[in-house]
């Protein structure tokens, strides 16, 4: 009997799958660090939140490229035509040190909230395998909302596997769509390591792209000759759009969504530890009252997301008022901070 299990750490970023994946990959590397902190700086709100699957994120260009992952890109079609089976070719990445990300009806998926109760396309990382219990390791967030490693038996895999495509020709789909949606459920991504890659921490990329946060600037401009721009609100005008959905949910003109204040809160984590970096490496030279402020508004975004969670269980909406007087002052700080932590780059890059 053979078994195979890839590496993976807890990530830094798991708001998204599409960001926890990948970055559940690089966090066994000490190496990707000053990548990670060079990015993930600006932020983006769809200003159609409602109707949005992903309304407020992290703005990247494409988030499957890294110098530190080699990235294949397969359609299922395609992988018909490679394999005879499913099983063999999963288990075929898993020996090659390869890792796949792919979309699967969690109505066979264990540990899932859909699983045996209702159809649902969603995305999962296999990482392992194991001959002997007939099961494949896979990475998800669980039937509690914990990003945890679960297994599948091969039998499950391979009908949530088809069952994506059946859903897809029956066009029996009830579930919240983008409109490329059909063709991503149709794609299976496979991640690789890349030992060769370098890239050292970038101080003028990263002062770049905190103006551009600042003054709300849309950065997917820079790459217009690529795509065509991202009509998003940006950077500190978020805020504004953030707090407009916590008084519509104040309202109930809104749904309960807790990955506002979550992804907000990695954004703030990451900061901390970006500017942690940068004050150690002598990329800029701040006073420790301002490194705490840093840490206090994370902390401070931390205990936000928190009474969101709060509001769940108890439907207070005393904690959506908090939130709504907290995150005012936080805009104010952050703004402050970020505009003092740019001019001590000034002098120093």
């Amino acid at each position: 009997m053979k078994c195979a299990r890839l590496p993976i750490q807890d990530p830094l970023i798991k708001g998204y799958l599409f960001f926890a994946y990948p970055h559940s990959i690089l966090a066994n590397e000490a190496k990707t660090y000053p990548w990670i902190l060079s990015n993930y700086i600006q932020t983006c709100f769809d200003k159609d939140y409602a109707n949005s699957p992903v309304p407020f994120t992290f703005y990247t260009f494409d988030y499957t490229i890294c110098p530190w992952l080699k990235h294949e890109k397969l359609y299922r079609s395609t992988v018909e035509k490679l394999s005879s089976d499913i099983l063999s070719f999963v288990k075929n990445c898993i020996n090659n040190k390869k890792y796949l990300y792919l979309y699967l009806d969690e109505y066979n998926v264990p540990n899932r909230k859909a699983y045996k109760k209702f159809s649902f396309i969603h995305e999962n990382l296999v990482f392992g395998y194991d001959d002997g219990t007939s099961t494949f390791d896979i990475l998800g967030f669980d039937e509690d909302s914990i990003f945890r490693a679960t297994t599948i038996s091969y039998k499950q895999f391979v009908s949530a596997f088809l069952d994506v495509e059946r859903l897809i020709q029956l066009n029996d789909i009830h579930q919240q769509l983008h409109p490329n949606s059909l063709e991503v459920f149709n794609m299976l991504h496979i991640f690789e390591i890349n030992p060769h890659a370098h890239y050292p921490f970038n101080p003028k990329l990263v002062i770049a792209t905190l103006k551009d946060y600042l003054e709300s600037n849309n950065t997917s401009d820079w790459f217009a000759m690529l795509r065509e721009p991202w009509d998003r609100v940006y950077g500190l005008e978020c805020y504004a759009y953030i707090i407009n959905y916590y008084e519509s949910l104040l309202k109930d003109e809104a749904d309960y969504d807790v990955r506002y204040l979550h992804n907000l809160w990695e954004h703030k984590m990451l900061m901390t530890k970006r500017v942690e970096y940068m004050q150690e490496n002598k990329f800029i030279d701040l006073s420790g009252e301002v490194i705490q402020k840093f840490k206090y508004i994370e902390d401070e975004t931390f205990a936000l997301r928190n009474n969101m969670i709060r509001y769940s269980i108890t439907k207070d909406k005393n904690y959506i008022k908090r939130i709504i007087s907290k995150l005012q002052e936080i805009y104010e700080m952050e703004s402050f901070v970020i505009g003092m932590l740019i001019r001590s780059s000034e002098n120093v890059i």
